[in-house]
């Protein structure tokens, strides 16, 4: 499975400014799963409607992300299977709009 970042930063990147409780939000599945994380009770956009709001073609958007280079959620491509799923967070993708495409402050390791 390919994630973007840990799940930590995720967290702190989703919740950033809201100031709400993420353990509502952050459940492990069952442990015989999996290890997944279930975002739940989060806006979610499809990946040509984000494609459009970013002026681009989806199939570049699926691409930037399973290379992990465009901070806008996770694509994740499950053992065994050929396709992508793709999960695209709303307030994520207004955070990289608004930053104009610059990399989130709490993504910056280097």
């Amino acid at each position: 499975m390919n994630l973007l970042g840990s799940d930590k930063n995720l967290k702190e990147i989703i919740t950033q400014d809201k100031g709400v409780n993420t353990d509502k939000f952050f459940k492990p599945r069952m442990p015989d799963k999996q290890k997944e994380v279930v975002y739940m009770d989060m806006e979610r956009v499809g990946p040509k409607e984000a494609a459009a709001e970013l002026h681009m073609d989806v199939v570049s958007l699926h691409h930037l992300m399973r290379q992990q280079r465009l901070p806008i959620g996770v694509a994740v491509k499950k053992e065994g299977k050929t396709r992508w799923s793709y999960y695209i967070y709303r307030n994520l993708l207004d955070k990289y709009k608004q930053t104009g495409g610059e990399q989130i402050a709490s993504d910056k390791h280097n």
